[in-house]
């Protein structure tokens, strides 16, 4: 990064719209980061992760996404603690039955790997949305998905 501004209006102009997206510095240097706030869920979680679709109890949709530090390795069969990263006392244990990477490395310095075109972006986010819990895609009460972290 070669520089920084803050404020939406530096970046766009005001009767333009603007995405409404944030970027955290979670680490430097291979040195966890943290940005504080006063706004508890503004606080990113600092150190790099890898984040994992799991599945278990025989389901065909998945049941958590977990983020876990980079060098944790979560398997097939593996039996792992997760809580909730802001809800203290929200802890389970879950068996994995099924999982799936979900963070694949498109940058380095460069483009590395193959990235999808536009028609293969759309169409794993719709098989995404079929392979779904259908109470989380409920139009009028949906149920929360769950995303945790390893404990």
């Amino acid at each position: 990064m070669t520089g920084f501004g803050i404020g939406t209006n530096l970046v766009t102009c005001q009767k333009q719209p603007a995405l409404g997206m944030v970027y955290k510095l979670v680490e430097l240097d291979g040195k966890p980061k943290i940005k504080f706030s006063e706004e508890i869920g503004k606080i990113p979680v600092p150190a790099r992760k890898n984040i994992y679709r799991i599945y278990t109890n025989g389901k065909d949709f998945p049941a958590i996404d977990v983020l876990s530090l980079m060098d944790e390795d979560i398997k097939v069969g593996d039996t792992i603690k997760v809580r909730h990263f802001l809800k203290k006392g929200d802890k389970f244990v879950i068996k994995v039955e099924k999982i799936e990477k979900l963070l694949n490395l498109v940058w380095d310095g460069k483009v590395v790997g193959k990235l999808p075109n536009l028609h293969e972006a759309r169409d794993y986010c719709e098989k995404q949305v079929k392979k779904t819990d259908p109470e989380i895609m409920h139009p009028t009460k949906p149920k929360p998905y769950k995303v945790y972290l390893t404990d």
